[in-house]
């Protein structure tokens, strides 16, 4: 059994009708294409294939049967007429199933529920049409102020897919107070794209494990080109220009993956730094040097760093005079005598972290070091092999009204006994002891100090982002700034 045959025993079961309006057109095009074959002439007319009741109304004659009639009579003598009458019943089917429309002009709409979807292109008239729709909707009556308020607790990458929906949305995404307090981490970026984004007025940046690349080639032959004719560039328009400063205060470059010409070149316009942390990556004496403009940096996180030198952290020192927290734990640094740096440590100074200066931190460096910085709060000397139970006697007479917390972890040289001369001290909260005594000491010692939490915290906080995530705390604040 063949698909004509097929058809005509499914066309003889069910009546079917079909209800068209056609223009002259869309009438000569169908007569045409069932003219190919030779199944129906194009002189036809509508007679044969459709006739009128009394009221105006279309009805669909025997037109399948004539149609398998005529198949019968002029059967296919290759495989391309096959091809070219099965094609035409598809079109003939489509047409059947095809809704019922009305004609306004040339357009056709086709009523599908409550829609009204039309086919032909959008004209200006139409975006209006939309846009007042868009209006009138509940969300179109909100005011701007209840955006702002609700895109500041999306992410930047939702951000960017939102400024896609519409042309207020994109304005409204643009406002610099979106763009204040930003986090990238774990993302790759250029150097102008992070240009750029400090220049929207940032104020918080966080770039924690991010990877910094260089531009393209072009951009950097085209500023190196200009550099070498003379030219003078603008300070916006020259990326890189030393005059021109950026307006972020705090920058969380922890782990990221970015060269030290690169940091260089960012850190020296930003002059209105309070809080840094650089923790892990290479810093040369370049990087060091630009930090020197930084007069009002309060927090410096260099934990973990390499390359620096002695001369490079001195200068830095004797220019920022206003930082309150710095980190220098387990440094290059470690390999030399500390005593040069602490003698020029800033008075001000509250916490201070020369952790891992193991065969280099002795008793009268720690002695100095009480002597230049009398504000203390927070003194982290841990895995000091050196230093011994002197340095109690020193820091209880010179800390005694100022000291909180302090950390002597892995010092082997201090007898455990001697902990308990660090009850007379009024203010003292924390004490961290790691790796010298085991847990019965621990609670024996914890037991003495009433007043003292014992080794609950394994990790140093001191100038960190976000010393919250050292000890289980997910929270995306950086310095206590929220940041998305």
């Amino acid at each position: 059994m063949n698909f004509n045959e097929l058809y005509y025993q499914k066309s003889q079961k069910r009546e079917t009708r079909i209800q068209w309006i056609m223009d002259e057109c869309e009438q000569k095009q169908l007569y045409d294409d069932l003219g190919i074959i030779g199944e129906i002439s194009p002189d036809a007319g509508s007679s044969v294939l459709f006739e009128r009741d009394e009221n105006n109304k279309t009805k669909e004659c025997n037109v399948l049967q004539n149609y398998h009639q005529v198949n019968i009579e002029t059967p296919a003598t290759n495989t391309s007429v096959k091809i070219k009458r099965k094609h035409a019943l598809n079109r003939f089917q489509r047409k059947r199933c095809r809704p019922t429309t009305k004609v306004i002009g040339n357009m056709y709409h086709a009523k599908i529920g409550k829609m009204d979807i039309s086919s032909e292109p959008e004209t200006a008239s139409t975006h209006v049409h939309k846009k007042r729709a868009l209006d009138s909707s509940v969300v179109g009556k909100l005011p701007d102020e209840v955006f702002l308020k609700i895109f500041r607790y999306c992410s930047s990458d939702t951000r960017v897919l939102c400024s896609h929906v519409c042309w207020r949305w994109y304005h409204m995404i643009n406002d610099e107070s979106l763009w204040r307090q930003i986090s990238l981490a774990r993302k790759a970026i250029t150097i102008h794209e992070v240009q750029r984004l400090l220049k929207r007025n940032m104020q918080v940046l966080c770039l924690n494990c991010a990877i910094i690349k260089p531009n393209s080639s072009g951009e950097l032959n085209t500023s190196t080109a200009s550099f070498k004719e003379g030219f003078s560039a603008s300070p916006r328009a020259d990326p890189f220009s030393r005059t021109y400063h950026y307006p972020v205060h705090s920058l969380d470059f922890t782990n990221a993956n970015i060269s030290p010409n690169l940091l260089c070149l960012i850190l020296m316009r930003c002059n209105n730094l309070q809080n840094l942390s650089l923790e892990g990556l290479t810093i040369s004496h370049n990087v060091l040097g630009s930090l020197s403009g930084c007069k009002q940096l309060q927090r410096l996180n260099l934990c973990l760093c390499h390359e620096m030198t002695t001369s490079g952290v001195i200068q830095l020192l004797t220019a920022c005079t206003k930082i309150l927290e710095l980190n220098l734990g387990w440094t290059n640094l470690c390999q030399f005598d500390p005593g040069q740096i602490i003698e020029n440590l800033p008075p001000s100074l509250t916490r201070l972290n020369i952790s891992g200066f193991r065969d280099t931190l002795v008793d009268q460096h720690v002695i100095s070091l009480v002597q230049h910085c009398p504000n203390l709060v927070e003194l982290d000397v841990s895995d000091s092999n050196l230093i011994t139970s002197n340095i109690l006697e020193y820091i209880i007479n010179g800390l005694f009204d100022t000291i909180h917390a302090i950390n002597l972890s892995r010092c082997y040289s201090i007898s455990p006994n001697c902990f308990l001369r660090l009850s007379r001290l009024p203010h003292l909260r924390y004490l961290d002891v790691f790796g010298v005594m085991d847990d019965g000491s621990i609670s024996t010692l914890a037991t003495a100090l009433t007043r003292v939490r014992v080794c609950l915290r394994p990790f140093s906080a001191i100038a960190r982002p976000s010393p919250s995530s050292l000890y289980g705390t997910k929270r995306q604040t950086v310095w206590g700034y929220y940041v998305v």
